[in-house]
């Protein structure tokens, strides 16, 4: 399992796979590489794709401690000096993309371009509010009645009509691979601190947001907002596939992003 240790000692897991110019998928706030596993495959036909686990989440260390944005992004540029990759494209899904918005504006030299997947950029009412109410239904439900809930949110009404089952047994498997809920507190708390709204005037890397019209979570005014502040940067609009389009919508996905990464 190979493991790459952080400046402060904790360990990032992390693959890469396939062959040609660098890809660097970063999962949302679940933080694990499996998040891209029905395009992953697809990708690594024509990139050598680099996945990670965050730390806290998956087999990386589970450290408890304060976590932001920032320290995230931070940990990813280490993990990609280890590795000899000194420019890459970024696929960002949700706290992935204010990773990779926070590494064009921190690192821009290593950002070629990036693809921002169902994101924001920076405290907003709707955000900051669903975002606090998870935690707080974490805090008083555990980590059971949390998956369970955020299964609503995270994929579209049509989804359960073919996957009930499997989304009902998300309580009862909410052990396996789970962060501690004091991690996954701490990481909602990042996620509301975020803010890079200032500085997105300053990002130059050729930029393109993509979001479904039916994201409960980041829906599509907070995608358009990034896109308004980068100059250059595109928005693709899903018609389908809530907050978890690379999970139920695949094929959809790679339609819109794999032409752009190819660029």
């Amino acid at each position: 399992m190979p493991l790459f240790t952080l400046s402060d000692g904790q360990e990032l897991y992390y693959e890469t796979r396939g062959e040609g110019p660098p890809l660097v998928l970063v999962p949302g706030l679940g933080g694990v590489a499996g998040f891209w596993d029905k395009v992953a495959p697809t990708l690594a036909q024509q990139f050598t794709v680099i996945l990670h686990d965050h730390r806290g989440c998956g087999r990386s260390s589970h450290v408890p401690g304060q976590f932001s944005v920032d320290q995230m992004a931070d940990d990813l540029h280490q993990l990609l000096q280890f590795l000899g990759i000194e420019r890459a494209a970024f696929l960002g899904h949700s706290t992935g993309g204010a990773i990779a918005q926070t590494l064009a504006i921190t690192q821009p030299g290593l950002v070629e371009r990036m693809v921002l997947s169902a994101t924001w950029c920076g405290p907003e009412a709707y955000v900051t509010n669903l975002f606090g109410n998870r935690k707080a239904v974490l805090m008083a439900g555990g980590l059971g009645l949390y998956q369970k809930t955020s299964a609503f949110f995270l994929r579209p009404p049509g989804y359960w009509h073919d996957h009930g089952p499997e989304l009902d047994a998300l309580g009862a498997n909410a052990t396996h691979d789970a962060v501690e809920v004091e991690i996954l507190a701490a990481r909602l708390d990042a996620l509301i601190a975020f803010d890079r709204r200032s500085q997105l005037g300053t990002i130059t890397q050729p930029t393109l947001a993509i979001c479904a019209r039916d994201d409960m979570v980041t829906p599509p005014a907070l995608s358009q907002e990034i896109v308004a502040g980068i100059d250059g940067a595109n928005f693709i609009e899903l018609s389908y596939g809530g907050h978890f389009t690379p999970l139920v919508v695949p094929a959809a996905f790679l339609d819109a992003s794999l032409p752009f990464l190819r660029h």
